[in-house]
């Protein structure tokens, strides 16, 4: 049987701190470091890192992405920006997934730069459709094949890891 961690971080209830030293922080630190899942997925509304759009990052990247990055964290999905971008920072999927139909075109979020000001930038930026992501994940190979489908049920965008 092939096994899949989700974790749900908080990021939008005053009083519960993504910083070191609390214990949200603690706790994602204890549930991935050392983990031999064969998939791990990291969901959190306001975003580690993001394209420069309307919303900033959350400022914790250089915190999390250490752990991330050395405990098999497959894919990070992220929201609060009404777009999508998909970027690839040291093999790990970082995707923001704001594009349900809570503004559709021309009021989603435009991306004013690829760059998320903090080295990286993106390899995908959709702006102008509404959408939903998809991702196949296989146990065997531990690949990710994602989609990123239109309202109007056509494939806009595919990526793999």
């Amino acid at each position: 049987n092939a096994t899949l961690s989700v974790m749900v971080l908080n990021s939008n209830i005053s009083g519960i701190s993504l910083s070191q030293g609390f214990s949200q922080y603690d706790f994602v630190k204890q549930k991935i470091e050392g983990n031999d899942l064969d998939h791990t997925i990291v969901m959190v509304h306001q975003g580690f890192q993001t394209a420069k759009t309307k919303h900033q990052a959350n400022g914790f990247f250089n915190d999390y992405h250490p752990i991330f990055k050395n405990n098999g964290v497959d894919v990070v999905i992220q929201a609060n920006n009404h777009n999508f971008q998909h970027f690839n920072i040291d093999g790990i999927l970082y995707l923001t997934i704001g594009t349900g139909t809570h503004d559709q075109p021309p009021t989603l979020y435009r991306i004013k730069s690829q760059s998320d000001g903090l080295g990286h930038n993106a390899t995908k930026i959709i702006d102008s459709s509404n959408g939903a992501v998809i991702m196949d994940l296989d146990k065997f190979d531990h690949s990710i094949q994602g989609y990123f489908i239109g309202i109007n049920n056509t494939i806009l965008y595919s990526f793999s890891k």
